[in-house]
């Protein structure tokens, strides 16, 4: 079977950028995480080092990120817009997306370092 997936290439933080947008959403859940390729990275903690890659699912979404490194951050040229059922949820995505160390970008989105450049959007 055939699939394609968003591939969102980091520096060495694959597992947690996808362990923020599993505990984002409900519906959402990590699928795989494969090791590191480089020999000189097998004794790094799970998720660390160059080549390690995880799929998850947002919703019927399919995503994967990727420690490519080489200082692979996100910035404003990616984001994932997000609709929200009510202001609660929307203020609940918000919030996730502007705490430790987030930021509002002064266009309606917000972002942080560790996750996404996103856009929390208009309720459904």
């Amino acid at each position: 079977m055939q699939d394609a997936r968003i591939c969102l290439w980091r520096n060495d933080d694959a597992l947690e950028v996808a362990t923020f947008y599993t505990e984002l959403f409900d519906d959402a859940e990590i699928q795989e995480v494969r090791p590191a390729v480089r020999p000189e990275d097998a004794d790094l903690p799970a998720g660390r080092g160059v080549g390690v890659t995880v799929d998850f699912r947002v919703g019927p979404l399919l995503m994967q990120t990727l420690n490519g490194g080489d200082d692979r951050d996100y910035d404003e040229s990616m984001s994932v817009a997000i609709i929200t059922e009510d202001q609660a949820e929307t203020d609940r995505v918000w919030e996730a997306l502007i705490a430790d160390g987030g930021r509002e970008d002064g266009a309606g989105g917000a972002s942080t370092a560790t996750a996404c450049a996103g856009r929390s959007s208009r309720e459904r």
